[in-house]
């Protein structure tokens, strides 16, 4: 993981709010250099440690923005 990928998630742990920001998961894996490989019914992004992140295009509730920046936490530092 890059320094800014590192910053990003250490900005992030231990944070209370973390998952009640303004950043959305989409802006996230920009800002951490995810590349976006494709788009239909899923997104599909390559995380910079080469694991894959599949973001649904349309939200299913009021918590899928939450889990998707858990999901992306979650395979950041595995």
């Amino acid at each position: 993981i890059d320094n800014l990928s590192t910053n990003v998630l250490q900005e992030m742990k231990g944070d209370a709010m973390a998952n009640r920001t303004n950043v959305s998961p989409r802006d996230m894996l920009k800002g951490i250099g995810a590349k976006h490989i494709r788009t239909g019914k899923h997104e599909v992004w390559r995380l910079p440690n080469n694991r894959t992140v599949v973001l649904s295009s349309t939200p299913s509730d009021r918590h899928a923005e939450q889990n998707q920046i858990r999901d992306i936490k979650r395979e950041m530092i595995k």
